[in-house]
């Protein structure tokens, strides 16, 4: 997560500033259409990596919390699987999006974007409210200190990977939206 992030912060944010120079009054830039595609192909896969690494987190959490023998079982495999699963997931969603816009169907793909993301956001609300259940369950058998940190954490994780997944949907709905609010979320 923090590699996609840094990537997307070092190499689109200024791609996109180049590209919409014109609009930022910066002077009159000339872009190719490859060059437009491949910026929305990089800037899609890194926001993408960053958007299931949030998800993976929040089950990765769930897992340590509900199964936490089997959690500590887990061998360095099993992350590294993780990391394969999210750039291949992440290459195949920003592959699918790039050709939607490559044929001009942004209807169809803010539909495919919207029940992704609405997707992933079920699976984060899932995963901690599950947590939330059980820290209450194991509340009777646990210490106070313990109980205290478990419930404080979980609406503060809760509340930061909302806001994630949701600062995310400007990015579908940019024809609609100004260039300032695409370049903030994409900052962001």
């Amino acid at each position: 997560m923090a590699v996609s992030d840094l990537l997307l912060g070092a190499v689109c944010l200024p791609i996109n500033i180049f590209v919409n120079g014109d609009d930022l009054r910066l002077g009159k830039v000339k872009t190719n259409q490859d060059l437009l595609f491949s910026h929305t192909f990089v800037d899609t896969l890194f926001s993408q990596v960053s958007l299931i690494s949030a998800v993976l987190i929040s089950l990765e959490r769930f897992h340590a919390i509900c199964w936490p023998f089997r959690h500590r079982a887990l061998s360095m495999r099993a992350y590294k699987i993780g990391i394969l699963f999210t750039w291949t997931i992440a290459f195949f969603v920003a592959s699918i999006l790039t050709l939607l816009d490559w044929f001009n169907l942004w209807k169809v793909a803010c539909y495919v974007w919207m029940s992704y993301a609405l997707t992933m956001l079920s699976i984060v609300c899932g995963c901690n409210i599950g947590i939330r259940r059980r820290s209450r369950e194991s509340a009777r058998i646990e210490s106070s200190h313990n109980r205290r940190s478990v419930e404080s954490l979980t609406p503060t994780l809760l509340f930061v990977s909302f806001l994630a997944l949701l600062s995310w949907i400007p990015l579908v709905i940019a024809n609609f939206l100004s260039l300032v609010c695409e370049i903030s979320a994409s900052w962001l």
